[in-house]
């Protein structure tokens, strides 16, 4: 029974090692010309206009869109294979899906990505992912010049993927998938009558912990009266699908919520893999969409990782 069991903890080693080599993400961005809510009526990708590749090295994923100093931009992860490293890239945002010519905004030594955009008295605030700083950190555009600062640190202490902000009831919430106690599952919650803080988490984090919809997908948004949180759905994989959740009760006590509609990668698409962003562009949504591929420097770089962690 234990040569059993040891040889399948073996194999199931040996297929996860082979996915992460042979295996790697390229992401796409895509402009749909209707408001996020209508995709819970239609949740359907047809009418999205994907952009084209950056190249084969580089990619874009978790779009944003915000208005800065006049111009309407999109802001995004641009993910680099070589270095396997991302930074947070911006470009005029184009309904009709125009190339972009991406620049890099927000840099940092540690990987970034989900560029959580929002506006509050006036100005516009980013709250990139740098999970491996172990903290969520608050960027603000300057209007004149379009460069963002770095204006504060709202939380530390946690390893928080995709940080989303929204209002409801008073109140402003954070929400985030906690990378070291359940990746890709698990959801928690903070809140605040300010947003520079302070910040509480809530009482019962991880408020849910469910691989189908913890981990937060995109902008929360309001129809209808009630309040909608995307959310990723990494049941058959990383970002296999976005999916709708109408919240029901959310307090500084209690916190529930039920699928409502489920956005998911066209097969027949050129990205059949996934989508894990859903993001409101004023009557735009963006998106974006993956397939996988093989590249040697991504599997070099997993190689070595794999072989850190075992020296």
């Amino acid at each position: 029974s234990l040569l059993r069991f040891a040889l399948v903890q073996l194999l199931a080693l040996v297929r996860r090692v082979s996915f992460d080599l042979l295996r790697h993400e390229q992401w796409t961005v895509g402009v749909a010309p209707r408001p996020i809510e209508s995709f819970l009526a239609e949740p359907g990708t047809a009418d999205v206009t994907w952009l084209p590749l950056l190249d084969r090295n580089r990619y874009l994923a978790d779009p944003f869109g915000a208005e800065v100093g006049g111009r309407r931009l999109v802001l995004a992860e641009c993910y680099d294979h070589r270095t396997a490293h991302g930074t947070i890239a911006a470009w005029p945002l184009d309904p009709s899906g125009a190339p972009p010519q991406p620049v890099d905004v927000i840099t940092a030594d540690v990987h970034l990505s989900y560029p959580f955009v929002f506006e509050h008295e006036g100005s516009v605030f980013c709250m990139p992912e740098s999970c491996a700083a172990r903290e969520i950190a608050l960027y603000r555009a300057d209007a004149g010049s379009g460069r963002w600062e770095r204006v504060a640190t709202l939380i530390e202490g946690i390893a928080a993927a995709d940080s989303t902000l929204f209002r409801h009831e008073g109140r402003f919430w954070i929400a985030c998938n906690d990378v070291e106690s359940g990746r890709h599952r698990d959801l928690c919650l903070f809140h605040a009558e300010r947003l520079l803080g302070p910040w509480s988490p809530h009482p019962c984090n991880p408020v849910l912990m469910d691989v189908c919809c913890g981990r937060p997908a995109g902008t929360p948004f309001v129809h209808g009266g009630a309040l909608y949180r995307p959310g990723q759905d990494c049941s058959t994989g990383y970002g296999a699908a976005v999916v709708i959740r109408r919240v029901t009760h959310l307090s500084p006590t209690a916190f529930r919520e039920v699928t409502q509609a489920v956005v998911a990668p066209d097969p027949r698409s050129a990205f059949p893999d996934g989508i894990h962003t859903l993001s409101a562009a004023g009557e735009l949504t963006l998106l974006d969409a993956k397939r996988n591929i093989f590249h040697p420097a991504e599997a070099l770089h997993v190689l070595r990782s794999a072989l850190r962690k075992r020296m």
